[in-house]
């Protein structure tokens, strides 16, 4: 089963299952859906009474759908207090820490890198100064420790004199 969000009419029908007191595993092969599908649905959208209306689950799934894709957006007050705590040299992991204890609505770190990143393409080349690392690509560390245990400047035991290869 492939997930699919329910729609107003599985919603109307959820509901009328619910007040014959059919169980939410008959409910879910009903509508073909996954039993835990039904039971989030139940407990996200119904009343306070324990009641579950369709309608009001229907409002309360878009609402919530609307709010998610308005917290991708960032306000003015995000990029001045991005660009404010980045001057401060804080790195893009502690900025998202802090969004919302600060009052604002916190975004995640790779969020502010994107904004970070594409600012500089548009021209702000500035703001890889406030970065930690300063934007620089990742240089690998491995093979550092291959030099451990060698003559360094060692000749090759063929290009040795002979006098040195035989023993005595």
């Amino acid at each position: 089963m492939s997930y699919n969000q329910l729609t107003m009419v599985q919603r109307y029908q959820i509901e009328a299952l619910i007040r014959e007191r059919v169980s939410q595993s008959a409910i879910a092969k009903i509508l073909g859906v996954h039993r835990s599908t039904i039971g989030r649905e139940i407990r996200r959208n119904q009343l306070d009474s324990g009641d579950y209306i369709a309608h009001y689950a229907q409002v309360s799934a878009r609402l919530r759908y609307q709010k998610k894709r308005k917290n991708l957006k960032m306000s003015k007050a995000h990029h001045r207090y991005i660009l404010a705590k980045l001057k401060e040299g804080w790195s893009p992991e502690q900025i998202a820490g802090r969004m919302s204890v600060d009052g604002l609505i916190s975004l995640s770190h790779e969020t502010i890198y994107r904004y970070i990143y594409r600012r500089m393409r548009e021209g702000h080349k500035e703001l890889s100064h406030y970065l930690r690392h300063k934007h620089r690509k990742y240089k690998s560390r491995r093979g550092i420790y291959e030099l451990r245990g060698k003559i360094p400047r060692a000749k090759p035991i063929h290009t040795r004199p002979v006098k040195v290869l035989l023993p005595l």
